[in-house]
């Protein structure tokens, strides 16, 4: 093999080797991000919707509703934008106040996950966050993975929340559901050493 046939193979196995490591970085994200919505839902099969819409005064008066269009609107803002601008969401709408509707739109997102490409995952995007109460804002550049990965690991915690707002009012939710990989990461190794 002469000096530029090997640059050639080398150059090639180089970009497939990079493509192999997109497409197995996307299966990951793409798994986090859908096994958050799968335990959302879980939620939302069990809780009736009275208590969904019910306001809590022990979690500063707000509702599992709340919770899962703050979540939900996350991940609508990174699907639908052009700039992600995550502090502009409409609150008080049919996914806040109808699980139904919440089940709905997250059954959207899930189809919209399903059918992003590795090459969709590293597509530019730009995010807009609220820098104070004033209304000041900045932008960053960032990339359609990262911030799967980001709503994705946002949600956890409202999970979290949404799970203990749901046990305080007699519903027996999963202990698995709204706890966060690595801490379930640091429970197994604890438990290995035992």
């Amino acid at each position: 093999m002469g000096s530029s046939e090997s640059f050639i193979y080398w150059s090639f196995t180089s970009i497939y080797a990079q493509d192999i490591e997109a497409m197995i970085g996307a299966s990951k994200i793409i798994t986090h991000a859908k096994s958050v919505l799968q335990q959302k839902k879980r939620l939302l099969d069990m809780i009736s919707a009275h208590d969904y819409v019910k306001k809590l005064p022990e979690y500063y008066n707000s509702s599992i509703g709340e919770h899962v269009r703050h979540s939900t609107q996350h991940y609508q803002k990174l699907i639908t934008d052009d700039v992600a601008t995550y502090d502009q969401r409409i609150r008080h709408n049919d996914i806040e106040t109808n699980h139904g509707s919440a089940k709905k739109a997250i059954g959207h997102i899930e189809s919209y996950i399903d059918d992003i490409s590795p090459n969709e995952m590293s597509k530019p995007l730009t995010v807009e966050f609220m820098a104070d109460s004033t209304g000041t804002s900045y932008q960053i550049e960032s990339t359609v993975a990262r911030e799967l990965s980001f709503v994705a690991h946002h949600a956890v915690h409202h999970l979290s929340i949404m799970s203990l707002m749901m046990r305080d009012m007699g519903y027996e939710t999963d202990a698995s559901i709204g706890l966060a990989n690595s801490t379930q990461k640091d429970k197994n190794e604890k438990n290995d050493e035992m």
